[in-house]
């Protein structure tokens, strides 16, 4: 029986080479293979996070019926290692993981059968730890496709969804947006004067500045370099400026360590409505590069609003200003 669970190795294998965009046809693919191994009919995959669980997958059982919610899990992390299980354990009902992912943090998965109450075999339970390293090394490359490696915020690709995900709604539903790019102002200064280690702790800094000073409806990612892009939910154009004024304010505060040396560092930022229409919010980002390049041409460490989003009758006007190239 041993061999028959040897493809979960091979599967472990292919998988760490791969990005699944579609994990729910990988886990269903899964679990029709583990359902002719194990017998397991109702198949549950769910990830401990912020201390409650949080279904990644629940499959149906043999006979179509609906599976069942996967709700009966309250523990929190001081509690799981009792029940985490090690090659050539066994335990009743459930099993749940501890797997150590490519970021150093340590995930806690399970797996388990709802629909039936049942004790893993030694050879089982090794196949479902492969199983959850395997899940793991999935959403760790999924993750990875998403979100930039220095700050851990979304990357451009993701970025560029949320605009888009942004103009479907201000179309269908009227929300409307500001649009947000911020430019560190002489960044390559503090990679050419303290290097680049330096200056990714200098990104991570004001990523993190601007994950606490957002709402939860409101959106940060990375687009590239030096420079962020942030969608301020149903804001003002002059209301995300007082905003983004206070941030520019707490990352000056911000005193930065290299060697014996200390420095402070700031931001320019331009804003743009995106606000429904079809026309000007397809130069959104255009808009808000200009108000950006207008920020810098006024001496940096400003934020400036495209004029065109506060002025609605001058929505269908084009930005006056060209853009140049500027010292970084």
């Amino acid at each position: 029986m041993a061999e028959d669970f040897e493809k979960y190795l091979l599967l472990h294998d292919l998988v760490r080479s791969l990005v699944w965009d579609d994990e729910i046809e990988f886990f269903e693919r899964l679990e029709e293979e583990i359902r002719a191994d194990m017998g397991i009919t109702n198949l549950a995959i769910s990830e401990l996070q912020d201390g409650s669980w949080q279904v990644l997958y629940t499959g149906g059982s043999r006979d179509g019926e609906p599976s069942h919610p996967f709700d009966q899990f309250t523990m929190t992390k001081e509690a799981l290692p009792a029940f985490v299980l090690t090659p050539g354990g066994s335990i009743d009902y459930d099993a749940h993981f501890s797997i150590m992912c490519q970021d150093g943090v340590r995930r806690l998965l399970s797996v388990c059968d709802v629909g039936e109450r049942r004790s893993y075999k030694p050879e089982e339970v090794n196949a479902l730890i492969t199983i959850a390293h395997t899940i793991a090394v999935l959403l760790d490359n999924k993750r990875m496709l998403k979100e930039d490696r220095i700050t851990g915020l979304p990357n451009r690709r993701t970025c560029e969804r949320k605009l888009e995900s942004c103009m479907q709604r201000a179309k269908r539903y009227g929300v409307s947006f500001s649009v947000v790019m911020l430019d560190l102002d002489h960044f390559k200064r503090v990679n050419d004067t303290y290097g680049h280690d330096t200056g990714d702790q200098v990104l991570r800094a004001v990523a993190d500045h601007l994950r606490h000073a957002l709402r939860l409806s409101d959106f940060v990612g990375r687009w590239g370099g030096e420079e962020f892009l942030l969608v301020l939910e149903e804001a003002h154009p002059v209301d995300a400026q007082i905003r983004m004024e206070r941030i520019r304010d707490e990352v000056k505060k911000h005193v930065f360590h290299s060697g014996p040396d200390s420095f402070h560092t700031s931001f320019s930022a331009g804003i743009a409505l995106l606000s429904g229409d079809p026309k000007m919010d397809a130069t959104t980002v255009s808009r808000a590069d200009v108000a950006l390049y207008a920020a810098k041409k006024g001496g940096r460490d400003r934020v400036e609003v495209d004029p065109h989003s506060l002025v609605s009758g001058d929505l269908n006007a084009e930005p006056e200003i060209e853009i140049e190239q500027t010292e970084e």
